[in-house]
């Protein structure tokens, strides 16, 4: 399945991916993954590997894969958008209720509870990287093209010169 046309509006980037909203041709909302670039094969590894993980897990804090596609030389992860906006825009519009501060938490809590039971580790939570819906403050943590199973990074030799995650928000 394809996005269809006219994508909706950016959800969030990082150096190397953004992700978008838009619609499958059935009207299935849908959140997509690509590189910003196209053709580098570090960009396709990272997407079919967070599409992998994902598949592999489950939680409500967690978004579910619909697939990968490859359409003009670009690689796209596409999951279920569950609507919502990021944790960054949320709190830009001022203080969270303490409530709501506490439901949150418990979610990115979790969310990084899941991905530490299947031997995940993210490296980039970030309050952009967060989706949170407005009627219930449910979480779902994105941008999984950083995590990596636990037991493959034991036996990575990290590259000073490249580090994974932001140090302040590694989990």
């Amino acid at each position: 399945r394809e996005p269809a046309d006219g994508r909706h509006g950016g959800v969030a980037q990082d150096a190397r991916f953004a992700l978008f909203r838009g619609r499958l041709d059935d009207g299935t909302p849908v959140i997509v993954e690509a590189a910003r670039s196209s053709g580098r094969g570090d960009e396709r590894g990272r997407l079919r590997r967070a599409h992998a993980l994902l598949k592999d897990l489950d939680g409500p804090e967690l978004p579910r894969p619909i697939g990968v596609i490859d359409q003009n030389e670009r690689l796209a992860l596409l999951l279920h958008d569950p609507g919502g906006r990021t944790l960054e825009e949320r709190m830009r519009r001022g203080r969270l209720e303490i409530d709501a501060a506490l439901t949150i938490a418990v979610s990115i809590a979790h969310a990084l509870g899941a991905l530490a039971a299947g031997g995940i580790v993210h490296r980039a939570v970030a309050p952009q990287n967060i989706l949170v819906r407005d009627e219930d403050d449910a979480v779902t943590l994105l941008n999984l093209t950083s995590a990596a199973r636990i037991a493959d990074e034991a036996r990575r030799v990290p590259d000073p010169d490249m580090p994974e995650g932001a140090l302040a928000t590694m989990a």
